[in-house]
């Protein structure tokens, strides 16, 4: 790489990459050249399947930080920021990652579990095909999984436990539009949530009665 004064202010060079070389504007005059090198690292972002992510490399001081946010494709819903070696850094889907080394995130994103009470649990639990039951959508989650709940009263048969990082919502955002309870007849308790990361929103849940302790819903962790 050939700098010269009138148009190379500064320019960011990659270690390793090559090596730069001034061309001096008045070979004939006497000077002196001082080279000023700043310390930047370089941030590489992976959007995995299901999303994209913004920006997707940036370079940044040690003593800073870029924020990168993951945006899900329909269908699909934000789970993590994750390091190369898989370790969690954030569950926030604007990230703040700090420059003090070079380094590759990846945002994880998982395809959403869908319920209907008109649905089939023999469906594979997509938008197009949901399931019709609470209980088939918890047998295919997985820790970062959402299940969003269509317009409708979803019953349960028995109380459902999250013990993993699971988020179970209304589809159109309303609590009036979808209504979890227990089915006719049943005295039971509704969730237990097992899990700092485990939510649920933007759904009403209407009575529920344990025997034990009585109430709908136990939260038995800290988040």
């Amino acid at each position: 790489m050939v700098l010269s004064p009138e148009a190379d202010d500064y320019v960011p060079v990659e270690s390793g990459v090559g090596a730069c070389n001034y061309v001096h504007p008045t070979p004939s005059v006497a000077g002196k050249l001082v080279w000023n090198w700043a310390v930047e690292n370089k941030i590489v972002a992976v959007g995995g399947v299901g999303g994209t992510v913004s920006p997707e490399v940036a370079w940044c001081p040690n003593d800073s930080a870029v924020a990168f946010t993951a945006e899900p494709a329909v269908g699909y819903s934000f789970y993590c920021w994750q390091d190369a070696n898989g370790a969690v850094l954030s569950y926030d889907a604007v990230y703040e990652c700090p420059g003090t080394a070079p380094c590759e995130i990846t945002a994880v994103f998982k395809s959403d579990i869908c319920v209907d009470p008109e649905g089939d649990d023999g469906a594979n639990g997509d938008a197009e095909h949901p399931l019709k039951s609470l209980s088939a959508a918890l047998a295919k989650a997985s820790a970062g999984s959402t299940i969003v709940l269509f317009v409708g009263t979803h019953e349960l048969a028995a109380e459902v436990t999250l013990g993993a990082d699971v988020t179970i919502k209304g589809a159109t955002g309303d609590p009036a539009d979808v209504t979890v309870c227990a089915a006719e007849g049943l005295s039971i308790g509704l969730f237990t949530l097992n899990s700092p990361n485990a939510v649920l929103r933007d759904l009403t849940i209407a009575g529920g009665n344990r025997a034990a302790s009585g109430g709908a819903v136990v939260i038995s962790t800290n988040g």
